[in-house]
C-alpha cells in the first residue's frame, strides 16, 4: 500500500482493498482521508466512510455531530458499516438516507459522540 496509507485502521485498510476489487479501481488511484469526511474518495468523486458496527450493540455505529451533518450533505457518498472481523462491509447506505430528525438509518442506530 502506499505511503499515505499508513494511518488507516485495520477496517478502514480492509474497506480499501474492497473498494478496488468492488468499484474497479486501483488501489493508488483511492485517496485516504485521514482527518476528514469521508475517509475515501474514489476517481470519480464517489465518497465512502467506514464505520465499524459496536460489538456490544450490533446494530449501532458512533459518529460525531459535526462529521453526522456533514455525511447528511454528501450528495454521492456511502456509509460502510463493517463488523470488526469482515472482509466486507455489512451494509453501504447513501448518505442521503440519514434523515436529520432521526438517529436510525435502515435499521441501525447512530450512537452520537458529543466529544467530536
Amino acid at each position: 500500500m502506499p505511503r499515505k496509507k499508513l494511518y488507516m485502521s485495520e477496517a478502514e485498510r480492509r474497506a480499501c482493498i474492497w473498494l478496488a476489487s468492488t468499484m474497479d479501481c486501483e488501489l493508488d488511484a483511492i485517496r485516504f482521508q485521514y482527518r476528514a469526511s469521508p475517509d475515501f474518495i474514489l476517481p470519480d468523486g464517489r465518497g465512502f466512510e467506514v464505520k465499524l458496527l459496536l460489538k456490544k450493540h450490533g446494530r449501532t455505529f458512533v459518529v460525531g455531530q459535526r462529521q453526522l451533518e456533514l455525511l447528511r450533505n454528501q450528495p454521492s457518498c456511502w456509509l460502510l458499516l463493517w463488523r470488526k472481523e469482515g472482509d466486507s462491509p455489512e451494509a453501504m447506505i447513501p448518505t442521503t438516507e440519514m434523515n436529520a430528525d432521526s438517529l436510525m438509518v435502515r435499521d441501525y442506530r447512530i450512537a452520537i459522540d458529543f466529544w467530536h
